[in-house]
């Protein structure tokens, strides 16, 4: 089994070489914006100008910021937008990154990628009505705020049933024989607590004498509190954890390792960070979405308000490319049967804890069999 060692320092290697050729333009602030008021293009047209502000887990997540981060430079290749990046360390530091992007007025759209920022921009919105704004992950109500908002029950639902299938599925030898999985949470909030219930849903659909423990990291960068978290989970008989935690996952995918046990993946493919224990990755197109917005700057189209994304709307997806464990071809099958199922409508998720039982008992056939 490869180490986690070997394999983090290449990654970290190849994302800092990535970062220094395709990032020419882009710098990172740490304090306040360079003063300056947009370039030109040649043909004298103003260049599109972004300030993003990751959230806490900072860039090299393998995760949710690379993908804002790398959408933004997919933008930059296609449209020739600019942009500049900072990187708060904690939520506290959320409100002064957004005074000073919006102070230097010369950003045309300050975008936030974390849903800890969502107070500190409802405070600061409204007072600087000319700038457009939008964040990730959460909703605020405000005329120059766009609201990317997911359906944070999707992706974890996919990867929930693909564990409720796997956990004592013989393809997965160092399975145990109980049906047990968890779900390693990056804070302890509605919307990451929606995810978990996705996740339970998922894995009782596929089998209803399921097991799901729910851990909770507190941070999404803190692999160590996660690699913790995970052990417990393990040695308290979950076979598989799926990640909703940013650049923590790391900690459990090493925990996973030293369990001899099974890990699943979230936002980006994860699998070869760990493909002798990663099973498969639930992935989100905000690349994409992020290169959307930016279009919608130069052709005069945006507008705040809320953009929806789901299964629905093809947002999320599971892929099993890069790992080493080889999932059976009627068990994909079966996931992509109920991803279908939602995005079609003829399955809709549960909204809470209460419903669960009943709804997993109503929609029975989708229930996995051999």
């Amino acid at each position: 089994m490869k180490t986690m060692k070997h394999v983090l320092a290449l990654l970290l290697a190849l994302t800092l070489v990535c970062t220094l050729l395709a990032g020419c333009g882009t710098k990172k602030i740490e304090t306040d914006p360079a003063t300056q008021t947009g370039t030109q293009s040649e043909s004298g047209e103003k260049t599109v100008k972004i300030g993003l502000i990751v959230g806490t887990g900072g860039l090299g997540d393998q995760n949710f910021n690379d993908l804002a981060y790398n959408g933004l430079l997919e933008a930059q290749k296609l449209y020739g937008i600019e942009f500049d990046y900072s990187e708060p360390q904690s939520a506290s530091d959320y409100a002064s990154y957004i005074t000073q992007y919006a102070e230097d007025g010369s950003y045309d759209l300050i975008m936030l990628n974390a849903s800890e920022a969502e107070s500190a921009l409802e405070e600061l919105a409204p007072k600087y009505p000319d700038q457009k704004f939008s964040i990730i992950d959460t909703m605020v109500d405000c005329e120059n705020v766009m609201s990317i908002v997911k359906d944070f029950r999707d992706y974890p639902f996919l990867g929930g049933y693909l564990a409720g299938i796997m956990t004592t599925h013989p393809a997965l030898q160092n399975a145990n024989p109980e049906a047990n999985v968890g779900i390693s949470l990056g804070v302890d909030s509605e919307l990451f607590q929606s995810g978990a219930l996705g996740y339970k849903a998922g894995a009782m659909l596929a089998n209803p004498e399921t097991v799901v423990q729910v851990g909770i990291v507190g941070s999404f960068a803190d692999p160590a509190t996660a690699k913790e978290s995970a052990k417990m989970m393990y040695d308290n008989g979950a076979d598989i954890i799926m990640n909703l935690n940013g650049g923590s996952s790391l900690g459990v995918f090493n925990q996973a390792e030293e369990s001899n046990l099974y890990s699943i993946g979230v936002a980006t493919n994860q699998n070869p960070i760990a493909p002798d224990v990663i099973i498969g990755s639930c992935t989100e197109n905000l690349g994409g979405a992020v290169v959307d917005i930016c279009k919608q700057l130069i052709d005069g189209t945006w507008k705040g308000g809320v953009m929806e994304v789901s299964i629905s709307t093809g947002y999320f997806d599971i892929v099993y490319d890069g790992s080493n464990l080889e999932i059976p071809q009627d068990v994909k099958d079966a996931v992509a049967a109920v991803r279908d199922a939602v995005k079609d409508g003829t399955l809709t998720l549960p909204t809470s804890e209460d419903e669960l039982e009943s709804w997993v008992a109503e929609h029975s056939n989708f229930r996995y069999t051999k």
